[in-house]
Parts: structure tokens; C-alpha cells; sequence
């Protein structure tokens, strides 16, 4: 399994990255994380989908600034939790998981 998103080598190096943390952190399988990381970039970078719940695209500057270890709790939290995009319950779930002080 592969990990399917653009050519742009800073977006692979970052996923790969994630792939590897939810598989340290989270303990999922190589190939379950692989899937979260392709459903989540798929919906996340996808208009349509991000419409619907009047939310911005995600991009490589959002990607970058979030860095490995918060896309991890993301991808995780929006694809294995299957929980809908709301940035504030998110900032509530990951501080309950990381702690405030480690965010």
C-alpha cells in the first residue's frame, strides 16, 4: 500500500513521518496508518468535502506548519475515531490525549 497525494516531496517526507508516528503513538498497523493518512488527505484536500462543513482546503503550508506529530493526532482523530471536522472538539480530544502542557 502506498501512500496517494501529490508529487511534492515535502508532503511525502511529512506523511511518511505520520505514517510512522501512528504507528509509534497510536500503534496501528503500516497499513492501516497508510490507509488513514490516504482518506484524510483525500477528504482534507478535496473542496467539495471541505465545504461541506465550511472549513478550508488543506494545503502544503497548512501540512508544514501543523508539523508530523499534529497531523498524526489529526489523521487519527478525523479518520480512525471517524469524528467530523470541528477544530474545537479536536483542541479538547488532542489536549485530553497529549496534555495541555505538551501542546
Amino acid at each position: 500500500m502506498n501512500l496517494e497525494m501529490s508529487d511534492n516531496d515535502d508532503e511525502i517526507f511529512l506523511f511518511e513521518n505520520v505514517v510512522k508516528h501512528l504507528v509509534s503513538t497510536y500503534e496501528c498497523s503500516n497499513d492501516a496508518a497508510i490507509r488513514m493518512v490516504n482518506e484524510y488527505y483525500k477528504k482534507f484536500t478535496d473542496p467539495e468535502y471541505c465545504s461541506k462543513f465550511d472549513i478550508s482546503t488543506q494545503n502544503e503550508e497548512f501540512f508544514s506548519h501543523i508539523a508530523a506529530r499534529g497531523m498524526t493526532d489529526r489523521v487519527y482523530y478525523y479518520t480512525e475515531l471517524n469524528n467530523k471536522p470541528n477544530e474545537e472538539k479536536f483542541i479538547i480530544w488532542q489536549r485530553s490525549v497529549r496534555g495541555v502542557e505538551n501542546l
